[in-house]
């Protein structure tokens, strides 16, 4: 099974970096992005029982190098100022890595589908309750329309997971739920 799962990733490398090295009018060298919106709400499981996690706002901020033309890999910063979770109020903070390829789709239409792994930290506001610790394995689609060289405007719909986590007491994961967040970024030709 590791002999597959190797073969496979490393095909998807060779097919990515193959894809990137064809260039276009509209190459970047970076881009730097903030954006807003919705966390859905969804099922948690704590210690093997589930938990609902009620609707929150998101809040992200990135920023992209481009390896290839067509080919980034970045870092970004999730931070979750309202979380619920089984009627308990946290705040949160993710950090992490992202790779994104990057597919025009004429001169002011790009999608850019990315694969991102941070180090997420919810901090309950509730006494007694030590900060849960986790693996944040996200995916999302950058829908981006060009404004002109020195604009962009983008939504981005996309999941948060947390396959593993917890604090010293209790567990705490979440498959993917899903959230859809608006905002601008600046290129950097």
């Amino acid at each position: 099974m590791k002999k597959i799962l190797a073969i496979t990733l490393c095909l998807f490398g060779i097919q990515i970096y193959t894809y990137s090295q064809t260039s276009d009018n509209t190459s970047l060298k970076a881009e730097i992005g903030v954006s807003a919106g919705s966390w859905f709400s969804g099922d948690v499981d704590i210690e093997g029982t589930k938990a609902e996690k009620d609707g929150s706002m998101t809040l992200k901020a990135y920023a992209d190098y481009y390896l290839a033309p067509k080919f980034a890999m970045g870092v970004f910063v999730n931070l979750l100022p309202n979380v619920k979770i089984a009627g308990e109020k946290a705040s949160g903070s993710e950090i992490g890595v992202s790779i994104k390829p990057r597919i025009c789709l004429g001169e002011k239409f790009v999608i850019k589908p990315a694969l991102s792994i941070g180090y997420r930290v919810l901090n309950p506001e509730t006494e007694g309750i030590e900060s849960f610790k986790g693996l944040g394995v996200d995916g999302a689609v950058e829908l981006q329309y060009y404004v002109n060289d020195k604009l962009i405007i983008y939504a981005e719909p996309g999941f948060y997971s947390q396959p593993n986590g917890g604090n010293g007491d209790f567990s705490l994961s979440w498959s993917p739920l899903g959230y859809i967040n608006v905002g601008i970024a600046v290129p950097f030709h």
